[in-house]
């Protein structure tokens, strides 16, 4: 009776780890640089960035983050406000990898301020996101998606970037994104609930 029971139990041990999928109930804070091209020069604001994502059906998630990055360039401070809140929706292509697409709603407010006075411009609009995420590793997530907002000015990016699960609930994060007059460096910490 002794045996079969370790051989169960041996066999369970040696099986392969369970495949995981990406995590889609989270908070997560990621510091970014950004570079800007912009009319009066080029800046370098820096920041945090907090996200939110919650699921509220099994393929159905709602997203948002509010950023304040800022900096200053020949005598030229820079503010930028940027938010976002949106519905998605996601499906499985296996255990493992998940495509998405994301319907949101974008605010962005930028400020110029020098001693010869400061400009301000603000513009909403809409924003349309597809991507895919994928456990390469139980571990390990992989993410890439290309991003359209339309405000006054359209604008397209592409995002990729690299999880580290230390625990299940915990990882900490890469990510690039490059658009038409903006690059952003970030480094994030996430925790899963």
């Amino acid at each position: 009776m002794k045996y079969p029971l370790l051989l169960c139990a041996l066999g369970a041990a040696s099986l392969p780890a369970m495949a995981v999928s990406p995590a889609w109930d989270y908070v997560q804070a990621t510091y970014v640089q950004a570079e800007i091209e912009s009319p009066v020069g080029d800046f370098k604001p820096k920041g945090v960035i907090p996200y939110i994502s919650k699921k509220i059906t099994d393929d159905i998630f709602v997203a948002g983050s509010y950023s304040q990055i800022d900096d200053t360039w020949q005598g030229v401070d820079m503010d930028v406000i940027q938010g976002t809140a949106g519905v998605g929706y996601r499906y499985g292509l296996n255990q493992t990898t998940d495509v998405y697409g994301i319907l949101s709603y974008e605010y962005a407010d930028i400020e110029y301020a020098s001693a010869l006075g400061t400009v301000t411009t603000d513009d909403d609009g809409y924003g349309l996101t597809a991507g895919v995420r994928s456990m390469v590793m139980p571990n390990v997530e992989l993410k890439g998606s290309v991003r359209y907002i339309d405000t006054t000015e359209s604008t397209t990016s592409f995002n990729v970037g690299a999880d580290y699960l230390i625990t299940r609930e915990f990882a900490v994060g890469l990510n690039y994104d490059m658009g038409d007059d903006v690059d952003v460096f970030g480094v994030n910490a996430r925790y899963n609930f």
